[in-house]
């Protein structure tokens, strides 16, 4: 982890609001239907049903020490912002709590600071999604992306492979972060990606084709390519 659970804190507070701030803007602008380019086939009203899905989800866990959630009864347009606004806010208050209490997550480790982390991240990539789908062209904060690439590499790609969803690569890809930091996913590095912070970690997630221009390859790029292609998260 490269940013201490009290800045997590801070950034996942700044990344809810602002889901929250682009759900309500889609109600006022009657935008439900809009496609989201980077969640091919969704419309913004399916990716706000998925966040707030999400929020209920993690919301159970937290409550009843479990992942086994129902699934939430997600209302009709005239009452989506709201029902985003409320589980967002109920999240946000039961993660206010100190980050060593133990709590049941989908990876280690298994406390509620996993929990602030994870819906820092998850939170902060679809309003980045939503903003796209509503014509702006947003970008991620460079320390949260910064620690977005340590999330994929180090929590979610292992999970991966632990349930059997992807096969590790025999060659490997090098991420290099401008301004410092380096990762590895999967055996020895074949080809090397490096780009800014936030260039990477909207890669890692698929956000961006892996010819962006953000992006600089080297070494066998048919190699990095299909690793980066690859579910790295779920």
């Amino acid at each position: 982890m490269t940013i201490p659970p009290p800045d997590l804190r801070i950034h996942l507070a700044r990344e809810v609001r602002a889901m929250v701030a682009l759900a309500r803007r889609a109600d006022d602008e009657d935008a439900w239907d809009a496609p989201v380019p980077s969640c091919p086939g969704w419309s913004l009203r399916d990716l706000v049903a998925h966040v707030g899905g999400i929020e209920r989800w993690v919301l159970h866990a937290l409550a009843h020490g479990d992942g086994d959630a129902p699934a939430p009864r997600v209302p009709d347009d005239a009452g989506l912002a709201a029902w985003l606004a409320g589980s967002a806010q109920a999240l946000l208050e039961a993660l206010a709590v100190d980050p060593a209490t133990p709590a049941w997550t989908m990876a280690p480790p298994r406390t509620v600071g996993f929990w602030i982390r994870r819906q820092a991240h998850e939170h902060a990539i679809h309003a980045w999604d939503a903003a796209v789908a509503l014509g702006d062209a947003p970008s991620l904060d460079a320390g949260l992306a910064a620690d977005g690439i340590e999330e994929v590499v180090g929590t979610l790609w292992p999970r991966q492979l632990r349930l059997g969803r992807v096969v590790a690569p025999d060659l490997g890809l090098a991420l290099v972060a401008d301004g410092g930091g380096t990762w590895l996913l999967g055996g020895e590095a074949a080809t090397t990606l490096a780009g800014d912070a936030e260039a990477l970690a909207l890669a890692l997630w698929h956000r961006i084709p892996a010819d962006d221009p953000r992006l600089r390859w080297s070494g066998d790029v048919t190699v990095g390519r299909s690793v980066l292609a690859l579910p790295l998260a779920p």
